[in-house]
C-alpha cells in the first residue's frame, strides 16, 4: 500500500486509482471507520420484543 499522505493529491483533489480497490486500504476502511464508528440500526417493525428475545 502506498503511504496515505500520497493516496490523495490536497491541490486538485486528485485520487489514487488504488483507494477503489487495494485490499489493504479495505481492510483498515473497516476496521477504522465502519467497525468503530457505525451505528447499525433498524425499523421498528423489524425490532424484537422482550417475548422474542427470551430463550
Amino acid at each position: 500500500m502506498k503511504p496515505i499522505n500520497k493516496l490523495i493529491q490536497q491541490d486538485g483533489a486528485i485520487q489514487d486509482r488504488s483507494i477503489y480497490w487495494d485490499e489493504d486500504i479495505y481492510q483498515k476502511e473497516m476496521e477504522h471507520i465502519f467497525a468503530r464508528c457505525w451505528l447499525f440500526l433498524t425499523h421498528e417493525a423489524r425490532a424484537l420484543d422482550e417475548e422474542q428475545l427470551k430463550c
